[in-house]
């Protein structure tokens, strides 16, 4: 454990810090030699554990070589089963929380390299963005920026980044798995003053759910969920918070990126899905309209959000699933 091809790991240890000549050997060793081994990587994670506040190259190095022998050295190789996210879990987390940003950085940098993965391992990434906002704690709120039932630009971007990283390039509707989180993130940021940031995300996120229940087809995650900067800057001057996100949705023009889709893509679809499921040893959970529709306006009203788009979608012309369309229309009586 204290030495690593040739290289002594003891004063590293000792002091919790790598130096630059230590890195540069480490990483001449690695690149020039064969590919790790499974106990060289419990070294290299064993390591990162040692140490306080690394370099941006030890980042780069623990993050590239960790990620290359799970995704590609592995197999099944390109893509991550239930049993290699597990082995990745139990080396990144404690408890439910992942111990650093690196090691978050890691995470999501395996979903983005990976063809497909666990919908374990997304939904560990964005529950610490719950647990930064819902409870104050985890890898993201270390520094104490921003107090429990608040969420910043940073933790917004990240979770675009994480949903794009789990979602790939293709057409992909937010799965169940990561919407069950996301709504839970809504409740939290809900008690705290209106953060137009956070509604743009959201809003863009429910649409996606609501119309890929609702039998659409959805571009996609990049061009579903982008924060449109000069929209924001547009409703900088609404009267209201419900002005302000219908003005961000008329802007974006959002449901155009979304079509009707036919009974075959759709079929074709779940075929794809249940088979990701099938290889990869889980599956997401089906976007069904009776969970969507307990899943809006759980305090028996629509929030702010919601309403604006759901009146949104309604002038656009998009028809909601009938379970949907009953549910908003009794919610908007019990306002």
């Amino acid at each position: 454990m204290r030495e690593f091809r040739g290289i002594s790991l003891a004063e590293i240890f000792a002091s919790g810090a790598i130096s630059e000549l230590d890195l540069l050997r480490l990483r001449s060793i690695i690149y020039t030699d064969d590919a790790l081994s499974a106990e060289e990587v419990d070294q290299l994670l064993a390591l990162d554990e040692a140490l306080g506040d690394p370099s941006r190259g030890w980042i780069e190095l623990f993050i590239s070589q960790i990620t290359d022998f799970i995704v590609h050295r592995c197999e099944p190789s390109g893509y991550l089963t239930t049993d290699n996210a597990d082995w990745l879990i139990a080396r990144i987390q404690r408890n439910g929380v992942v111990t650093t940003r690196r090691r978050l950085e890691l995470l999501i940098t395996v979903m983005q390299q990976a063809r497909w993965s666990p919908p374990r391992l997304v939904r560990l990434a964005i529950e610490q963005v719950r647990l930064a906002v819902a409870e104050g704690r985890g890898a993201l709120r270390q520094e104490g920026a921003v107090a429990a039932e608040g969420i910043d630009e940073f933790e917004i971007e990240l979770l675009r980044r994480i949903l794009y990283a789990f979602g790939g390039d293709v057409a992909q509707p937010i799965t169940r798995t990561e919407a069950d989180v996301l709504f839970e993130i809504n409740t939290a940021v809900s008690a705290g003053p209106f953060n137009p940031a956070w509604s743009d995300f959201f809003a863009k996120f429910v649409a996606n759910v609501v119309l890929a229940t609702s039998g659409f087809e959805v571009p996609t995650r990049e061009m579903a969920l982008h924060r449109d900067v000069s929209a924001a800057r547009h409703v900088s001057s609404s009267p209201s918070a419900l002005d302000m996100v219908e003005d961000m949705l008329t802007s974006s023009r959002l449901a155009g990126a979304y079509r009707e889709q036919s009974a075959e893509a759709r079929n074709l679809h779940e075929i794809e899905q249940e088979r990701i499921a099938m290889i990869v040893g889980e599956g997401a959970g089906a976007l069904e309209p009776g969970w969507l529709a307990e899943r809006l306006g759980q305090s028996g009203r629509l929030e702010v959000t919601e309403a604006a788009l759901i009146a949104y979608l309604e002038r656009e012309k998009a028809s909601l699933h009938p379970v949907l369309a009953e549910a908003v229309a009794r919610m908007r009586c019990a306002a």
